[in-house]
């Protein structure tokens, strides 16, 4: 019995070490997400999604005349399969939002939009 419990022990630290071992890294999101989409990233920092460790990247739209051309947007990645994961999260009072930057379009401080800027 002594043996088999060892065993299992053994046997689950490899995973466990397996399973550390396949997360990808940074570089391995950033080029993924370029060659996925076609955006440039601008930054990869670690993160929390619903309690748990993700890569938040900051990337760029490619140039050109599209409506998403140089837009920057932060995004949530699973470190493991470098999958992107959804911006809401449904709960049982509504949604939650991801946690990346909140940004104010032409706004100022009191929330007002800015003068001399085009309104969004």
């Amino acid at each position: 019995m002594k043996h088999v419990l060892t065993g299992m022990a053994a046997l689950i630290a490899a995973l466990h070490a397996g399973a550390a071992a396949s997360a990808m890294s940074p570089e391995d999101v950033s080029k993924k997400l370029a060659q996925d989409y076609g955006v440039k990233v601008l930054r990869v920092t670690e993160g929390d999604y619903a309690g748990r460790k993700v890569f938040m990247v900051t990337v760029m739209g490619a140039p050109g005349n599209a409506n998403t051309a140089f837009e920057v947007a932060t995004l949530a990645v699973d470190p493991d399969t470098g999958k992107l994961l959804p911006a809401f999260r449904h709960t049982q009072s509504g949604y939650e939002l991801s946690g990346a930057e909140a940004t104010n379009t032409n706004r100022n401080a009191w929330g007002v939009p800015e003068t001399g800027r085009p309104w969004r």
